[in-house]
């Protein structure tokens, strides 16, 4: 790849591609803003993995 980076391969990816779909569509469909629904995932994949 020239530029830009890929998905990291860890162990979490699959519980960090759950809450990011959910903060696509909450933001697809106006119900948040990208900032705000980017934090209230990290928030969820935080709690998740701890």
């Amino acid at each position: 790849m020239e530029s830009g980076k890929g998905k990291a391969t860890v162990p979490w990816i699959s519980v960090y591609n759950k809450y990011v779909s959910v903060a696509y569509e909450e933001v697809i469909n106006g119900k948040k803003t990208a900032e705000q629904a980017l934090n209230d995932a990290l928030s969820q994949l935080e709690k998740e993995i701890e």
